[in-house]
């Protein structure tokens, strides 16, 4: 499972192909402690309320969104080295 934020939209991929595209603005911002990226859950409403239920082997953050090129070699070392 991949994300790929550029500031203009968001767009998910599984298993390397995309899920689909959001238009979404701003910056992935951190300003200190207890302000972090959290994952594994949605949010709605202000709350965490669907929980991810399964394994990420891995989670990787980039400070820029990566070509599709990149994220193909990623998913593929990804794969190789965890076996999936």
């Amino acid at each position: 499972w991949t994300m790929r934020y550029n500031g203009a939209q968001i767009e998910t991929f599984i298993n390397n192909t995309s899920s689909g595209t959001a238009a979404l603005t701003g910056s992935i911002v951190y300003t200190g402690i207890g302000d972090y990226p959290q994952f594994g859950f949605k949010v709605s409403e202000g709350s965490p309320n669907t929980h991810f239920n399964g394994y990420m082997p891995e989670v990787l953050y980039y400070s820029r969104a990566l070509s599709d090129g990149e994220v193909t070699n990623l998913v593929n070392s990804l794969r190789t080295k965890w076996g999936f």
